[in-house]
């Protein structure tokens, strides 16, 4: 079981989703975290292939926000510093 919790696409190339979800350890008391993901997309079919990265982003919403927007910028960054290089 999992929420949806923040969703970005990044160039039309990825897609950063975090989700709020359910631990799946058998514990007495169910354990909630942030997990996010990073997809490749398709260029042809415009769907989401496979995941190139996954980051548990603990409890906290707050810390799960900032792992989210660092993970968008992680992949901006590199983008821009491709687009920089001379040919």
């Amino acid at each position: 079981m999992y929420k949806k919790v923040l969703q970005t696409y990044v160039f039309e190339e990825l897609f950063v989703s975090t989700i709020y979800r359910k631990c799946s350890a058998d514990t007495d008391v169910p354990i909630w975290y942030y997990e996010t993901l990073v997809f490749e997309i398709d260029k042809a079919t415009k769907k989401l292939c496979h995941i190139l990265e996954s980051f548990d982003s603990g409890s906290d919403v707050e810390t799960a926000f900032i792992s989210h927007c660092e993970i968008c910028r992680k992949y901006i960054d590199k983008e821009a510093e491709q687009l920089l290089q001379p040919d």
